[in-house]
């Protein structure tokens, strides 16, 4: 099992995580004391111990066991923090506390205020340390966060909902752009592997392209995988195509 952080370190000597405890982006600290993760990436299930810690699969809902503390790792995208926020609150009860964790590098303080301005009440700062932090807010009767909106985009005459934490949410971005505009170019396949595939925009427009073809579109992030499902779906293309979280067949 990985090291804790010096912040996780410093959150279990706090004793703020005592009672059912579950984790958000984040496994170790739940590995340690016991209790329920929810990670969207494979590589994080392998690692993660599961004889100590509950994992729990990662959906458009948000199916985590009820709580009373439940860590939110800070990430990158607000908008996939704010899609953390919205599941750990979903499973705390009345009482509970959330606690977001993370990094002055990716804007803790910032993050923290904008929570305590939606849920209008003070946090408290339970430990620092490794140039991070955690702050915990008490749920109340006050309105929960509310859920981010997938963002959409339109390519090649396909529509594609991106949740928040998939690559290029919201727009395709310029590699995929390239590949689709020579896509003319190559002779029409019969299957079709899509590593890393993202919302699918790029398996999905050969699909539409090439009525005879099948693919598998994989991706180790279950997030990007349940958007190319939707995606799938939308464009009528499900009964042609093989959906895997994981980096290839049989991984």
């Amino acid at each position: 099992m990985g090291a804790l952080t010096r912040l996780e370190q410093r959150l279990v000597d706090s004793h703020a995580l005592e009672g059912r405890l579950g984790e958000v982006f984040g496994w170790r600290l739940a590995a340690m004391l016991g209790g329920w993760a929810l990670v969207p990436r494979r590589d994080d299930w392998h690692d993660a111990p599961s004889e100590k810690v509950a994992l729990v699969p990662w959906s458009e809902t948000h199916d985590a066991p009820t709580s009373d503390v439940v860590v939110v790792h800070l990430q990158k995208g607000r908008e996939a923090t704010r899609d953390g926020v919205w599941r750990a609150w979903s499973a705390l009860t009345e009482g509970g506390r959330l606690i977001l964790a993370g990094g002055n590098d990716l804007g803790i303080k910032t993050a923290v205020k904008r929570l305590t301005e939606e849920l209008g009440q003070a946090p408290e700062v339970i430990a620092t340390g490794g140039r991070g932090r955690a702050a915990a807010f008490i749920r109340n009767e006050q309105a929960p966060p509310a859920p981010p909106t997938p963002k959409t985009f339109e390519s090649h005459g396909l529509r594609f909902a991106t949740p928040p934490g998939v690559f290029s949410s919201g727009e395709l971005d310029p590699g995929s752009a390239l590949l689709l505009e020579h896509l003319s170019d190559v002779d029409p396949a019969e299957s079709i592997f899509d590593p890393g595939c993202g919302c699918g925009v790029l398996a999905l427009t050969a699909l539409a392209r090439w009525p005879t073809a099948r693919a598998v579109l994989a991706d180790v992030d279950a997030r990007a995988v349940t958007a190319a499902q939707a995606n799938s779906a939308a464009a009528g293309t499900t009964d042609r195509g093989r959906r895997l979280w994981g980096g290839a067949p049989g991984d």
